[in-house]
């Protein structure tokens, strides 16, 4: 993969020296001025992004951010007689920060910190890669956000970490309008909630789509948490499909959903694979509250408890089941209806393997 930094530079430089002595007129304010800067929206400019970000690099902070395709002014506050200062403009998703308006990203690049979506949508086009340095995250809060197409054939978006262990943030995906995550390869990584255990932290988001992925963890990490704690007029989907888990030594479920509210989470997962490693005691799939939806045509291997039921009602379908010494296939606990077989001739369960 290549990275290019799409950092510019630029300095301003007060050349009033009249004293500034306070703010009662005009004489007194001497050489003190207004700075408002106005940049070129040709297209060369900022290419690659939309969302950019104006950093003083003398005091590293932040001074505004704004959207490649405003034509106004921004301030950039209050200069002393004789001040000079350097400014730094980079990609807010490089950076870290807030957006202010949608984001589409169509190259590879380093995310330095977290980034916050405001509201805003996020799309990531086939075959780019993202790495994530150990400050590095996504959370957004309403928008979209799409990772990849969902294609039989199209190349992967790689979600990767470069800090400790390659450790980073994760995404939190919270009351977001709709997610589409394709053909996605995510590695790694920990969401920016409490306790930071899963890659995918989901909130309060009804409609939720995997497809085509590979998600790699490890040591006390879980890869997608959805929880549910409103309620929704919405029709909700979650749907899982054709996907790869990759766990070891995790301690967490790959695949945990909470619904603690009076709307139905129905989940579907089908033709995926989870794989574990010697008996690990995290499990692969944990439903609480789940109503709907059915787990089918799925392989699970080597789970110490493979799938886990709390007061949720599914159809299991067609699934290989394959634990080790003293393993558990199924835990269906208090208040959970799973179906095994068919109902009045028709199969919506049965045809499972358990070893």
């Amino acid at each position: 993969y290549t990275f290019t930094s799409f950092n510019k530079y630029f300095m301003v430089v007060n050349r009033r020296c009249s004293p500034f002595v306070d703010e009662s007129s005009q004489d007194n304010n001497g050489g003190r001025r207004l700075v408002k800067v106005k940049f070129d929206q040709s297209p060369s400019s900022f290419n690659g992004f939309n969302n950019w970000a104006i950093i003083d690099l003398y005091k590293d902070s932040l001074v505004k951010v704004f959207n490649k395709s405003n034509s106004g002014f921004l301030d950039l506050g209050w200069f002393m007689p004789a001040e000079a200062r350097l400014y730094k403009i980079a990609p807010v998703i490089q950076e870290g920060g807030t957006f202010v308006c949608d984001e589409y990203v169509n190259t590879n690049f380093t995310c330095n910190g977290m980034v916050y979506g405001n509201g805003h949508n996020i799309t990531i086009n086939q075959g780019k890669t993202i790495s994530f340095s150990e400050d590095g995250g996504l959370y957004m809060e309403g928008g979209c956000f799409v990772s990849g197409i969902n294609s039989d054939n199209a190349d992967a978006v790689t979600f990767q970490g470069t800090g400790g262990a390659n450790h980073w943030k994760g995404i939190t995906l919270n009351g977001c309008d709709s997610v589409g995550i394709y053909n996605t390869i995510t590695s790694n990584a920990e969401s920016n909630d409490t306790p930071k255990t899963y890659s995918y932290s989901i909130i309060n988001t009804y409609k939720v789509d995997f497809r085509k992925c590979n998600f790699i963890t490890e040591n006390d990490r879980g890869i997608i948490q959805a929880v549910y704690n409103g309620s929704s007029l919405l029709r909700s989907s979650f749907k899982v499909r054709e996907s790869n888990f990759y766990m070891e030594n995790c301690g967490y479920p790959a695949i945990n959903v909470i619904s603690n509210a009076s709307a139905s989470i129905p989940l579907i997962a089908e033709w995926c694979t989870f794989h574990s490693k010697d008996n690990d005691t995290s499990c692969a799939i944990m439903l609480t509250g789940v109503t709907g939806g059915a787990v089918k045509n799925c392989y699970f291997y080597d789970f110490g408890k493979t799938i886990i039921f709390i007061s949720s009602s599914i159809d299991l379908y067609g699934n290989l089941i394959l634990g080790g010494n003293n393993s558990e296939g199924l835990q269906c606990l208090s208040g959970s209806s799973i179906s095994l077989g068919p109902h009045s001739g028709m199969y919506l369960g049965g045809y499972n393997y358990f070893r």
